[in-house]
């Protein structure tokens, strides 16, 4: 089973207790708003990453997608009744 981390709105901080949850992760989403390409280069090296360009991420981040459309594993899960 993949372990997927969430963020956004990281507006240029990186918390340590945040990156190290990431050092657990198989994927990484970043929903905007990064506001440095230091933040990028801090979690790339952690786990595969799919991040989007937020309103407040300047001309650094005019290569960033807008939107991003992906396919992840998925494993059946199952729950007790």
């Amino acid at each position: 089973m993949k372990k997927i981390g969430i963020i956004s709105d990281t507006h240029g901080v990186m918390r340590p207790e945040v990156l190290e949850i990431l050092k657990s992760c198989d994927c990484i989403f970043h929903g905007g708003d990064i506001n440095k390409p230091e933040i990028l280069d801090m979690i790339r090296p952690l786990a595969s990453i799919y991040a989007v360009r937020g309103n407040n991420d300047g001309e650094w981040a005019k290569g960033l997608a807008k939107s991003l459309h992906f396919s992840i594993e998925v494993e059946k899960i199952t729950f007790p009744v």
